[in-house]
């Protein structure tokens, strides 16, 4: 008899549970920002000003997504498009100061989440899902690339 492996489905309702939890703790902080808003966020914290096109490399979102996501986040007043001093035709993303003000709060509701995923786990059982999950995605974007 085949054993059915469940991860994927599993991964699915966790993205979803994953999902509404976090929209509530950022609403009680008052940031309305979209969990896939915030991927694109946490990559312009770590380094703004950048091409749609790196965004789309760092947050492992498909570039028509990424122009999305931008787009309402800009319609928010959260981050502006500009065109590239270098390359007129490069348009680059960059925040805002709301964004930037934004910044600590996200973090602390990141914070919350990570307490609420993790809770009950060893450190070493922690260390062991990370791995794990990057094996996973890993895996996964060599998949992607592969068959493109």
């Amino acid at each position: 008899m085949i054993r059915i492996r469940e991860g994927g489905f599993l991964i699915t309702k966790i993205h979803h549970l994953v999902g509404r939890i976090f929209t509530q703790i950022l609403r009680d902080l008052s940031i309305d920002v979209k969990p896939g808003q915030g991927r694109i966020l946490l990559a312009l914290w770590r380094k703004d000003g950048i091409s749609a096109n790196e965004l789309a490399k760092e947050t492992q979102l498909s570039k028509p997504a990424v122009t999305e996501l931008v787009d309402r986040l800009k319609e928010s007043g959260i981050v502006e498009r500009n065109r590239s001093k270098k390359d007129r035709r490069q348009v680059i993303i960059k925040l805002t100061a709301e964004a930037q003000d934004m910044n600590q709060k996200y973090e602390l509701a990141s914070c919350r989440m990570t307490e609420i995923v993790y809770d009950g786990l060893s450190s070493r059982e922690r260390d062991q899902f990370d791995d794990l999950l990057r094996r996973v995605l890993q895996n996964l974007i060599e998949y992607e690339e592969q068959t493109k």
